[in-house]
């Protein structure tokens, strides 16, 4: 079991691999006052290439990677806009206080997504219905941008998650002999808290603050929990759509190139 553990943990450990070079930049810039944005994005643009050209990260995934950055951004750019956090620091690559080295912190997520479908042979049965997938993914990211003006139904488009993945599990190997699995819900709470406990070192870091921060580092809220694991939801679903279809093209052009002529 121990052996079984420690498998588990290095594959992790690997799968996570820009999630951890965003904390490690983070750490080694954290007494710069000026320029810290700045040098994260070039760092994280230069580990992006490294990824792609190492074959790490295929082009297609960069692909989906690139539209987390986008999606990240835009959330970052109407929360902060509202003082729901705050980048400390000026920089040249801030826009309206947001510095756009940030999206990478959602496109890390994606990335984690696509390193663990390699490291542990990831298989989901029981998938949803892609308009399904949309449906909840949807849901959750116009909430966070709805809920100051209207009610936040977190909630309530969590029992729709639920729902919806209710019935599906994903199966991975941890030993080359062992094969495990669970329920997705499990599976996006899991991540979701892991990402939680990550945001405490991102503002222990001072990578960003919340408004209970400015006047010195205290823990982050258990509600936030929640809100990772909606973000979480949004990230797998659509890495994990993007995969199946990239598969599905690949089978497809695969078997239109054996039935050529010869």
């Amino acid at each position: 079991m121990g052996r079984e553990v420690l498998a588990f943990a290095i594959k992790q450990v690997r799968a996570s691999q820009f999630a951890l070079f965003i904390f490690a930049i983070a750490a080694l810039t954290r007494g710069m006052s000026f320029g810290r944005y700045d040098l994260m994005l070039g760092l994280c643009l230069a580990f992006q290439a490294w990824m792609v050209a190492t074959r790490r990260e295929t082009w297609a995934e960069f692909g989906c990677i690139a539209i987390f950055h986008g999606l990240g951004l835009a959330l970052e750019l109407y929360k902060v806009s509202h003082g729901s956090w705050s980048y400390p620091g000026d920089a040249f690559t801030k826009w309206h206080g947001v510095p756009i080295f940030s999206g990478f912190m959602y496109a890390s997520v994606a990335s984690y997504v696509f390193q663990a479908n390699r490291q542990f042979d990831l298989e989901f049965s029981r998938w949803p219905k892609w308009p399904l997938v949309l449906m909840a993914t949807g849901a959750i990211y116009l909430n966070f941008f709805l809920n100051r003006y209207f009610a936040d139904i977190r909630w309530p488009i969590g029992a729709l998650v639920l729902g919806i993945y209710l019935r599906c599990r994903v199966s991975f190997t941890t030993l080359p002999s062992v094969r495990r699995s669970m329920p997705m819900p499990v599976a996006f709470m899991a991540i979701g808290f892991f990402v939680w406990v990550a945001e405490h070192l991102c503002t222990f870091l001072n990578v960003w603050q919340y408004p209970d921060q400015t006047e010195g580092w205290t823990w982050v809220s258990i509600g936030k929990w929640s809100s990772w694991t909606l973000l979480t939801v949004v990230s797998v679903s659509i890495a994990t759509e993007w995969m199946r279809r990239t598969t599905a093209r690949q089978m497809e052009s695969g078997s239109a190139g054996n039935n050529k002529p010869r």
